[in-house]
């Protein structure tokens, strides 16, 4: 035997079980079971070498199908699941920015631009952020990122579907403040 596996609806409660448990979570049904309204995931806990060395690539292949899912197959999905979903840890992959981006994305930061004009430098920092694993920022923030950059959701929605009484837009930027200061502490310069 080289792993045990599980599938279930996908929860942020049964997904946080599994994770402590030590299964990492390698596909998600693109739809949602008709009775419960979740996704299905299935979850797997090598046992062999053989299977620890094939998990890398799987896990790889799961979190790109993933990231560039969530804006259309995976949009209705709980950006708290989507999340855990996220956790695992990629060691391959380069933030590459070019001068334009990096210039915007500062100007974004330092209040000079709207988000609309930083918003594809924005999303490839959130997707490298999502593909590395790095998880610096809080569960919310990361929900938070979910949410906007990769789900493309709306500001009313995101101010909705997190029930803050803030002004989002201005959160938002100091939780992209806080990315690109956490990953530039990792020596991922943006």
């Amino acid at each position: 035997m080289d792993w045990l596996g599980a599938g279930f609806g996908a929860t942020e409660d049964l997904l946080r079980f599994w994770w402590r448990a030590g299964f990492v979570p390698i596909h998600l049904s693109p739809r949602r079971n008709p009775v419960t309204g979740e996704y299905s995931v299935l979850v797997v806990k090598p046992i062999s070498e053989r299977a620890r060395n094939l998990l890398g690539e799987i896990v790889k292949d799961f979190k790109r199908r993933l990231l560039n899912s969530l804006h259309d197959v995976y949009f209705p999905l709980n950006p708290l699941v989507a999340r855990l979903l996220l956790l695992s840890e990629i060691k391959s992959g380069k933030l590459k920015l070019s001068q334009s981006q990096r210039s915007r994305l500062k100007g974004f930061i330092n209040g000079s631009y709207i988000y609309e004009l930083a918003s594809d430098a924005i999303y490839e920092v959130v997707r490298f952020y999502f593909w590395r694993g790095v998880h610096c920022l809080t569960p919310l923030e990361e929900s938070l990122l979910i949410a906007k950059v990769l789900q493309g959701k709306g500001w009313d929605m995101v101010k909705s579907r997190f029930g803050l009484k803030v002004e989002v837009y201005e959160l938002f930027r100091e939780i992209v403040r806080n990315l690109l200061s956490c990953l530039d502490s990792l020596g991922y310069k943006a």
